[in-house]
């Protein structure tokens, strides 16, 4: 076995693991909170760019959004500027489960920090930064 894959999947897994736990105390599913977080940092934004970004089928992001829209999260409407484009955004209940969404993240990873220097953790984060960049082409591609 490959083992950057393994060591990869296992770290992706151990963490939604820990988030997923407790995002579901919050109502959400494991789709929801990077949509929310995008839209916190982005603001409005087309359907499209948010799929993209968060790396969601363009085929299933339509059930999550409308999902999130029924749970009050986010509003949607059509782009005045191109009526075949939804904008969404999010709505006051939408920023609020946004903003219960950082001490998860934060106490998700919590043991990575307690087991690396700081410097380690800039270390880390430009790798993996890299190593994303270099795979998003080829997963974006997928994803069409």
């Amino acid at each position: 076995m490959d083992r950057i894959h393994y060591l990869l999947m296992k770290t992706h897994l151990i963490v939604r693991r820990r988030v997923d736990e407790r995002i579901s105390d919050l109502g959400l599913t494991p789709g929801q909170p990077k949509i929310l977080s995008y839209l916190a940092e982005h603001g409005e934004s087309d359907q499209t760019s948010i799929a993209r970004a968060c790396l969601i089928r363009k085929a299933t992001i339509g059930s999550i959004l409308k999902r999130m829209e029924s749970q009050g999260l986010i509003q949607r409407r059509r782009s005045p500027e191109d009526s075949r484009a939804i904008l969404v955004s999010l709505t006051p209940s939408g920023r609020d489960k946004e903003s219960q969404l950082t001490p998860i993240f934060t106490e998700a990873v919590e043991p990575i920090r307690k087991t690396l220097t700081s410097r380690q953790i800039e270390q880390l984060i430009d790798l993996l930064t890299r190593v994303s960049s270099s795979l998003d082409d080829a997963s974006q591609d997928e994803l069409d």
